[in-house]
Order: structure tokens, then sequence, then C-alpha cells
């Protein structure tokens, strides 16, 4: 991810990514944090060109290790031997969420994740603390 960002974020510096969810999740039921542990959620006001944006489904395969297909026909042909384009090439249509949710695979791909290179304490909106249920 840090490579992607590297290339796709003129601001970013080379800091560990920053994990934002587009839209606040409801903490209390999807199970982020563990129960009973403490955990803040911040809410931060960015730039857009400081974002870079993905589906979060599609990530998975790359932290998988599998190649991204878009269709069954490339399903097949990966499964065959036929190389189409590398691994890494294929990974970086998660960046284009918008194009990927077209292919029948994708269309009930929702989840935008988005990371950044730092969040400034300026940026800040709401700090809330809470604990895991």
């Amino acid at each position: 991810m840090m490579d992607q960002m590297r290339k796709r974020l003129p601001n970013y510096k080379g800091e560990y990514p920053v994990w934002l969810w587009t839209n606040r999740p409801d903490l209390r039921y999807m199970r982020h944090i563990n129960r009973g542990k403490k955990a803040v959620l911040l809410e931060a006001d960015l730039n857009t060109e400081d974002i870079l944006f993905s589906d979060f489904q599609a990530w998975h395969l790359v932290l998988s290790n599998e190649f991204l297909t878009i269709t069954e026909e490339e399903d097949l042909l990966i499964e065959s031997g036929h190389i189409i384009m590398s691994k890494e090439k294929s990974w970086e249509r998660i960046f284009n969420y918008k194009e990927l949710r077209q292919y029948e695979y994708w269309k009930g791909s929702e989840d935008l994740q988005a990371v950044t290179g730092v969040v400034p304490l300026f940026r800040l909106k709401h700090i809330k603390t809470f604990i895991g249920r």
C-alpha cells in the first residue's frame, strides 16, 4: 500500500498508512475492537488529495496474495496458467473501485476504505473514547 501511496498521493512522505473509513462504522456491533478493550474513534477533515481510496473487499485478495480477477473468463485463464498481467498489476484494480463495480464479480462490493500518510492534529474534528462490546 505504501508503494501505491508514493505513486498516487502528491504530499505523501513515506509514513506508515493510517487506515480510514469513508463512512463511520457502527463500532458497537461490527466487532472492530475486542470486547472490553479501550479504543478511540477519531473524525478528521482531510484533503482529498491526501487520501488513497480503494475497495475494501478486493483488498482482501491483495492481503491473501491472490490474483485479482474481474471476470469468470479471467479466472479460467489464470487457472489454466495463462498470464494476462502480473499479479501485482492486477492488485492495482482495487483503486479503480468505480470501474471494478461494473463487473458482475464485484457488483455487490460497496465497501470503500482509505489510507493517508499522516493526520495532523488540527484536522481532527471529533475524538471519542469507547470500549469494545
